[in-house]
């Protein structure tokens, strides 16, 4: 039941025991919903985001290849090219020094999830006897491993030349394991809602893929922007790198924004600059070129870009006018005296 001054004084009538009572019984069942924090259902959320984590950073041997290891260390490493080996040798310095960018920051991405993965460690440790705060616990694991395992998982895409190596099996059964489980935790948090955010997530991430697909147009565009530097004076260049640079931070954006109860229009914003970004780099394609050959020669990856972006726009669109209505939404009407 919910109460407010504003009707209380629109329904003047009513008489001030009524008032009170309905304060009372509102303020009970604030009390009551505030102590319905699950805490041992959240506790068990922490241990299984860091059982996900130990797969990911173990479970290499039992894959044919561990594409996040290669990409990462150029090489074989220790326990079958797992994670966990690659993360060993490189704290003790016998791999090769970082010979670029990319792989200098694919190892700071690496060793990013290592600590992310002993702070979900720590964070199931501590959960079962933290009370009502092991929701918080399990939403600052989640969210740390979400961020490393999926921007360690994006750098192997990006980088890849073939198919099979743009697979890191290892980081991505980290990645949607712990991200089942936050699904899991805003729903339970949130009374059933919240899986439009898990959905703006993945759309943002298919939007990323179809971009960063190996050998496609799309990817070489791409690679030929950030390899030489964009510039105002290369239309062609800055738009690829402005689409990029936007979808980047987008997907960011939506594993920071899992959780969140309020701020659509930030979410309508974004998907709105992602449309805008996807449809300046085919702008610019079509005037130089008079027609659409980077998009029409391999249509699957242009076809995630824009498809994910356009269905981001309009769920973005229905939330953010399902909160407006909530929150506009008239008091009751005046009980009859």
């Amino acid at each position: 039941m919910e109460f407010s001054v504003e009707g209380a004084l629109v329904c003047g009538g009513a008489p001030a025991a009524r008032v009170r009572r309905e304060t009372e019984v509102f303020l009970e069942e604030k009390a009551h919903e505030k102590r319905r924090t699950h805490p041992l259902f959240y506790a068990l959320c922490c241990g299984g985001i860091s059982l996900f984590c130990l797969f990911g950073f173990f479970g290499a041997p039992l894959f044919p290849y561990s594409a996040a290891a290669m990409a990462a260390a150029g090489r074989d490493t220790m326990m079958g090219s797992s994670l966990f080996g690659m993360t060993a040798e490189l704290l003790r310095g016998s791999l090769p020094a970082a010979d670029s960018a990319y792989r200098l920051l694919l190892q700071l991405c690496l060793l990013a999830a290592a600590a992310s993965s002993a702070v979900a460690l720590a964070c199931a440790a501590l959960a079962f006897a933290a009370g009502r705060t092991a929701r918080r616990l399990a939403a600052l694991s989640s969210t740390l491993n979400l961020l490393t395992f999926g921007t360690l998982s994006a750098l192997v895409l990006l980088g890849a030349e073939t198919g099979r190596a743009a697979l890191p099996i290892d980081a991505l059964i980290a990645f949607f394991g712990t991200l089942f489980i936050r699904v899991l935790c805003v729903l339970t948090h949130r009374r059933g809602r919240g899986l439009g955010n898990a959905v703006l997530l993945l759309l943002a991430a298919a939007a990323f893929t179809g971009l960063c697909l190996p050998a496609s147009p799309l990817k070489r565009e791409l690679m030929a922007a950030l390899g030489a530097g964009a510039s105002l004076s290369d239309l062609r260049r800055t738009a690829f790198a402005a689409l990029f640079g936007v979808t980047s931070a987008n997907l960011i954006l939506g594993i920071l924004r899992l959780g969140a109860g309020r701020g659509f229009a930030f979410d309508l914003l974004r998907f709105l600059l992602q449309c805008a970004a996807a449809g300046a780099a085919a702008a610019v394609c079509a005037a130089e070129e008079m027609n659409f050959s980077v998009f029409a020669e391999a249509p699957l990856p242009a076809l995630l870009v824009a498809a994910a972006a356009l269905l981001g726009l309009v769920l973005s669109a229905a939330l953010y006018a399902v909160r407006a209505a909530q929150i506009k939404r008239p008091p009751a009407s005046c009980p009859q005296t």
